[in-house]
């Protein structure tokens, strides 16, 4: 059967315009959530998202995930998660992370500590899964159905609100199942941080929103379960170590910004059916991604600890802590140009780092109102803001080199590329 889609009446710059219609086969939708029938997907969409599983394995072909521990007791009322998670270590003590603490590619520890009782907690699941390098998903999707992922090597524990997905060898002998119906496991070495820099691409995201988002939770947020992360579509490299070489140019055309050489070789070798040598690339790229992210957290880290020096603590808490939705500070007209009216995410005075100095001025006085020492304040915004604004405009410009890479290695048309871009702005 064929289904006649009419995308409804569009507003374009100010003015309704005629509504989009068009046919696409029913049986496409089968695969979706639920079949859901979705009012934007039309036929090019769906043949995205098969060319996509065509060209790939899974992510569960190459790697065990399951959510983290239930790190509640296994014995009805002996326990809760707030009994074992603490500021102070305690018990058999573990570093702790949550979502919250989970930023795309990044993986921070934000001071917890877990009493980890494997024998007597619902769902210990095994150490090897948290001791090992790991690709760590928020449970929760980010706004527009986004994954957010990151990368964990530091050995760190976490709860059920994340989803992990590490090596099948780093939990071989132990505990945990390692076979799945439907994923045979593959001996050839994809390295983690490739998977790493497809998972967190636009075109994942893309795929996971199409594929397996639900909208089910309030705004355009979905859950990630395990299924899911299991199912993501990796392009399947063609491992050849005569092939490998050495990607000279890549840290110049990263931090210069022109792509031009490195997307034409990206080309060219996906052609002759050389992928291993963009696997390196975006493996690399990956690694980059997460030291400048780091290099962002300690960056941040300083800030507010000279803040705090020139603040009293009323006000230090009031600018640490509050945080403010976008859409309230864009009222202001000098935030206005640096924050979306339209956005509900909760921005942090230190993010305004990248802003200019007024933006900064307006954010604090929308979050603490007039404070004394203002100059002071001002004068640890002057020393900190050009190092972040450089480290964020890296980090942005290798996100895109990334996105790029990974269109040319999809074999994704400029169309297609506008569908995704639009999907996932």
């Amino acid at each position: 059967a064929i289904i006649s889609v009419d995308s409804g009446e569009v507003l374009a710059e100010g003015k309704h315009v005629s509504p989009l219609r068009y046919t696409v086969q029913q049986s496409l939708f089968y695969d979706l959530p639920g079949s859901q029938l979705r009012h934007e997907a039309s036929s090019a969409h769906f043949e995205l998202l098969q060319r996509m599983d065509k060209v790939s394995i899974r992510l569960g072909n190459i790697c065990y995930v399951n959510y983290g521990a239930q790190v509640s007791s296994k014995r009805p009322g002996a326990y809760v998660k707030a009994d074992v998670v603490s500021e102070v270590p305690f018990g058999n003590s573990k570093r702790f992370f949550e979502g919250r603490d989970l930023d795309r590619y990044f993986v921070g520890w934000g001071g917890l500590h877990l009493d980890y009782r494997p024998d007597t907690m619902y769902g210990p699941r095994s150490e090897e899964l948290f001791k090992s390098p790991k690709l760590v998903f928020r449970k929760i999707s980010g706004p527009s159905d986004t994954l957010l992922v990151g990368f964990d090597d530091q050995g760190h524990y976490c709860d059920d609100g994340l989803v992990l997905a590490v090596h099948y060898a780093s939990v071989k002998g132990g505990k945990l199942r390692e076979e799945f119906e439907g994923f045979d496991l593959t001996r050839d070495p994809y390295a983690l941080e490739y998977c790493l820099a497809l998972s967190a691409s636009k075109l994942m995201s893309f795929y996971y929103g199409f594929r397996f988002a639900t909208g089910s939770l309030q705004g355009s947020y979905s859950h990630v379960y395990p299924q899911h992360v299991r199912n993501l579509p990796i392009y399947r490299v063609a491992f050849n170590e005569s092939h490998r070489g050495d990607w000279s140019f890549k840290t110049e055309a990263q931090l210069s910004g022109t792509w031009k050489e490195v997307l034409a070789r990206v080309s060219e070798e996906v052609s002759h059916n050389r992928s291993e040598l963009v696997h390196d690339l975006l493996a690399y790229l990956a690694r980059q991604m997460l030291s400048m992210h780091k290099e962002v957290r300690s960056h941040t880290a300083n800030f507010w600890t000279d803040l705090e020096g020139v603040t009293t603590p009323t006000t230090f808490r009031q600018l640490r802590d509050k945080g403010k939705q976008a859409a309230g500070l864009a009222a202001d007209p000098a935030l206005a140009p640096f924050v979306s009216a339209a956005s509900k995410s909760t921005r942090s005075l230190d993010e305004a780092l990248a802003w200019d100095e007024a933006a900064f001025k307006g954010f604090v006085r929308a979050l603490a109102g007039p404070v004394d020492r203002l100059s002071a304040l001002l004068k640890v915004y002057e020393r900190y803001a050009p190092g972040y604004r450089d480290l964020t405009e890296r980090i942005a410009r290798t996100d895109r080199l990334i996105d790029q890479i990974v269109y040319q290695l999809y074999g994704l048309t400029d169309d297609e590329i506008a569908i995704v871009e639009g999907r996932t702005a």
